[in-house]
């Protein structure tokens, strides 16, 4: 099994809220074919349960909210944004987010590096964190597909910048096939 650079770095997550894998009620919310316009609680979850990450606890960032880890430890948000407040709210954007604890390698040159190594992603720094992020907007409508495959990319963009920013961690990490 592949050990993650991310594992390294975030070593045990402590899960707060829900816990276990992540188990959506209805996972057809996550088919491919589906066009989303506005997304819900329900299709974040379905997501999350479809790429077989760890459902940690939803709501903490606004009510269409997850909190969620890969099977190889990262820990990432998916906020929904520009919200409506009706019976079952909903959201017009998806703001997928991971931070860490800045360390004395990340100063503003490397964040501006880091940045213009995938521009998939926003990377910046902020009261002791490195953030990494990636805005969907839904108006129009995207197919479920494409928001998953928007997720591997922000998901791979993250593992790449990480691995730039701290490379001893990538140099003392051995992979293996999957």
């Amino acid at each position: 099994m592949k050990k993650s650079v991310l594992m390294l770095m975030l070593g045990a997550v402590a899960a707060t809220g829900v816990t276990g894998s992540a188990v959506a009620q209805d996972l057809t919310l996550a088919d491919d074919s589906r066009l989303i316009r506005s997304v819900t609680l329900a299709e974040l979850e379905a997501i999350v349960a479809i790429k077989g990450d760890q459902l940690v606890s939803t709501g903490e960032n606004g009510v269409v909210s997850v909190n969620a880890t890969t099977p190889e430890g990262l820990s990432y948000r998916m906020i929904g944004t520009v919200c409506s407040e009706e019976a079952v709210p909903s959201c017009k954007g998806i703001h997928m987010v991971v931070t860490y604890a800045v360390s004395d390698r990340v100063n503003d040159m490397v964040v501006n590096t880091a940045s213009k190594r995938t521009f998939v992603t926003s990377v910046w720094q902020e009261e002791g964190q490195l953030g990494i992020s990636r805005y969907l907007i839904l108006d129009g409508g995207q197919t479920m597909e494409n928001i998953k495959i928007n997720y591997d990319n922000f998901l791979s963009a993250v593992d790449a910048i990480v691995a730039d920013i701290w490379p001893d961690y990538a140099e003392e990490t051995e992979y293996e096939d999957q």
